[in-house]
């Protein structure tokens, strides 16, 4: 029965189930992965998986009322593709659906600035969780200050926000783009990170003093270390000033948006999508 519905019966469905959404409600989008040892399934393909299985797969891309909890349109995709470029796919079935004014929550999987500047030139309205290796995100971050104020405390989640105004795209002088940063630093989040990259570091160091190499870990040897020998053995000898320029990092995480909220708010938004 399922195999007669073409396209068409099926952008039909998707368009009746979002007219039951709520008004104004933001919708999460995001993908999982279904392996199999079928090779029936024409979409099947080897990819990365958060199980880590060797299995090929396909994934599934599902969208659904944060309120309402109504999911309303799905796309299968092929296992290979990864999720930050099913997102021009999707803006293109949201406006062939005829939905209006939507309202998107995606987590950083789904950030690149190709994919923000789509949403962008396309109005729709966006929160979307950012990569710490973004360069643009990454000097902005550094650039916030006092962001431990009891004023930027979010207590019904123990961590402190901070909204900045993000210069997205400078380019056309007479037409600046402006965006909003939702800077957020959790102490937990701080105190795990510095624990796991604490036992990361000794493992790097252990390596190298006897002399084995992981495969996993060969680019960080020399980011982290100089490595001299004395005396037939071998010393790693860390590289502070790096490590501590890492550490800097701990704790920070943000949002990007074009919704001019309170950071409580946003915050709220995107972890209701979980």
């Amino acid at each position: 029965m399922f195999s007669e519905i073409n396209e068409s019966g099926k952008n039909n469905f998707f368009k009746l189930q979002a007219e039951q959404l709520k008004e104004d409600e933001y919708w999460a989008y995001d993908t999982t992965s279904i392996s199999s040892y079928s090779k029936a399934i024409n979409q099947m393909r080897y990819g990365y998986n958060k199980e880590n299985d060797t299995l090929a797969q396909i994934n599934l891309a599902i969208l659904y009322g944060e309120k309402s909890r109504l999911p309303f349109y799905y796309r299968v995709l092929p296992g290979n593709i990864v999720d930050v470029s099913t997102v021009r796919r999707l803006i293109k079935d949201v406006q062939y659906i005829g939905v209006k004014k939507p309202k998107l929550v995606m987590d950083r999987g789904f950030y690149s600035k190709n994919n923000i500047d789509e949403l962008m030139n396309n109005k729709f309205k966006f929160i979307v969780g950012t990569k710490s290796s973004s360069k643009i995100i990454k000097e902005r971050i550094e650039k916030v200050k006092d962001i431990k104020k009891f004023t930027n405390y979010i207590a019904e989640y123990n961590i402190y926000g901070k909204k900045e105004i993000l210069m997205w795209d400078d380019t056309d002088k007479e037409n600046k783009k402006y965006l909003y940063l939702y800077v957020f630093f959790d102490d937990e989040k701080a105190l795990k990170e510095d624990k796991d990259f604490t036992e990361y570091l000794i493992k790097l160091k252990t390596d190298i003093e006897n002399n084995v190499e992981n495969e996993k870990r060969v680019e960080d040897y020399r980011k982290y270390f100089d490595i001299k020998v004395e005396k037939e053995n071998i010393i790693a000898v860390a590289k502070d000033d790096i490590i501590e320029k890492h550490m800097k990092k701990y704790g920070y995480f943000s949002l990007i948006s074009n919704e001019n909220l309170e950071a409580r708010e946003i915050l709220s938004i995107y972890r209701q999508k979980m």
